[in-house]
């Protein structure tokens, strides 16, 4: 099957959103529907071990070894199936419009347009908590649409 996304996180946005020493060289992530690249000291993080209603087989989380001031950089994919055809700047759209709903003390710091993989897409970065509890923290988000109805978010917080 085709590579459906290619992705790759530069040291750039890494250091932009963590004072953490960068690590330059990656590790390939290889699987039917997309290819990425993460750092090889990160850890995958067990789906049994997220608290979360998004199933299993569609998401995937990749946290730094060591937490920096308490928190663990994190990278997420997320896979879903859309009930209707959408192109990737409308997904991108209605995540970032849902986020204040899903997300506490959200505020946005900038919205860009972006390429990924040839497809026009959007950046959404923002801070937010994810509970109450939790810690405010800086989210990276981007967004693609391939065959239509298959859409993926790209976190890194």
């Amino acid at each position: 099957m085709n590579k459906l996304i290619t992705l790759v996180l530069s040291a750039t946005l890494l250091a932009s959103c963590t004072s953490a020493p960068v690590e330059t060289t990656a590790n390939i992530v290889d699987t039917p529907e997309y290819t990425f690249e993460v750092f090889p000291a990160w850890i995958e993080v067990p789906a049994k071990d997220i608290e979360t209603s998004i199933p299993e087989e569609n998401f995937r989380i990749y946290r730094s070894p060591e937490p920096l001031n308490g928190i663990y950089s994190k990278y997420t994919i997320i896979q879903e199936e859309l009930l209707s055809q959408t192109d990737s700047v409308a997904f991108a759209k209605k995540n970032i419009e849902n986020t204040p709903t899903s997300t506490r003390n959200y505020t946005k710091l900038r919205e860009a347009e972006i390429t990924i993989d040839g497809e026009k897409s959007l950046l959404h970065i923002f801070e937010a908590q994810n509970t109450g509890a939790s810690s405010t923290i800086t989210f990276v988000q981007a967004y693609l649409v391939k065959n239509g109805t298959k859409g993926f978010t790209l976190s890194f917080s």
